[in-house]
Order: structure tokens, then sequence, then C-alpha cells
């Protein structure tokens, strides 16, 4: 055991002193973080910062396109399966100038994203206006083909329909390998 001895100066001039006895683990228990840990613990989260902030991604409109394009590739499965268990007809309508697009089992309108441009490519067969046409998926699971071109500034996605077969696959870019999502 330790003795410790404190001497306490009152404003008074008065002078008391005492004497108190603590072991050593009652001695560190009552102190606080030394200058020495303090610093560790900044060194530390400053290089935990450096690391990890620049590889938190934040929120962006690619997010947002990128998810109309996941949403759009969802409807037109759906529609195709649609199309081969109710064995009729099902047509996807892209307006173009009012932007938005309409599958036959849908109650409301998909509207495309603000900042978005969004092109068709379908058979002829399928244009029914100036800026309005469509992708048709037969009760065989086929479709007249095509594919709706999303780009924007930094963005590209390209959501494709096969003729022959009516599968629906998303591109990242013109020329890229298919990536079915």
């Amino acid at each position: 055991m330790e003795a410790k001895v404190v001497m306490v100066i009152s404003l008074t001039g008065n002078y008391s002193l005492s004497l108190s006895v603590c072991n050593r683990s009652q001695q560190y228990e009552a102190r606080g973080f030394t200058l020495l840990e303090v610093l560790v613990v900044m060194v530390l989260l400053g290089i935990s910062m450096a690391v990890l902030v620049p590889n938190i991604r934040i929120f962006d409109d690619s997010d947002n396109m990128a998810g109309f394009a996941g949403t759009l590739a969802s409807d037109l499965r759906r529609m195709r399966t649609r199309a081969i268990t109710t064995r009729m007809e099902t047509v996807a309508e892209f307006d173009l100038s009012n932007r938005h697009y309409r599958i036959a089992d849908l109650d409301d309108e998909r509207h495309f994203p603000d900042g978005v441009i969004v092109k068709l490519k379908t058979a002829r067969s399928e244009v029914t206006g100036e800026h309005v046409a469509g992708l048709k998926f037969f009760p065989d699971g086929s479709s007249t083909g095509g594919s709706v071109v999303i780009s924007a500034p930094n963005f590209h996605r390209e959501v494709q329909v096969d003729w022959l077969s009516g599968r629906v696959a998303v591109r990242n870019e013109p020329g890229a390998d298919r990536n079915s999502h």
C-alpha cells in the first residue's frame, strides 16, 4: 500500500494536512486519460477518416436512373410472363413526348426521371404516332424486339428485348456484353 499525502491551503491562510491510504488499483481507477492515450486515439481516428471518407458513396441521380432501368426491365419481364400465361398479346406503350410508358397490366403510367433522355428502338409496325410506339410480347414468349436507351450525363443503360426469345436484358453501354438483371 502507498500512502498519499494531500496538503490543502485555504484562503484564510490556515493549513490542514490529510493523509489517505489507497492501493495502486484504486489510484489508477480515479485517474482520467493520459495525454499519450488521447493522442493515440486522435491519430487512429484521423487515419480511419482518411481511409473511409473517400470511399463513402454519395447518392446521386445515376442511382435514380439505374433504378428506373431496373424497374422498366422488371415491368417488361412481367409483361412477357403475362402474355405467356394468358395466351394473349401484351403491349408496352411508350409516349416519348409526354415522358411516360404504360404496361398492359398497370393501372398507372410510369414517368421517366427528370434529366434522362429516353430513346425507343422498335419494329415499324409498333409505331402508332409521331412520338408513340410500343414493344409487343406474344403468347409464345417472343416479341417484336427492340430496346429502350436511357441516358444522361455520365449514365447510359439499354434495356433490350430479344425478338425471338423475348428475353429482357439490361446493358451498361452499347456494344457491351449483355448482363441480365
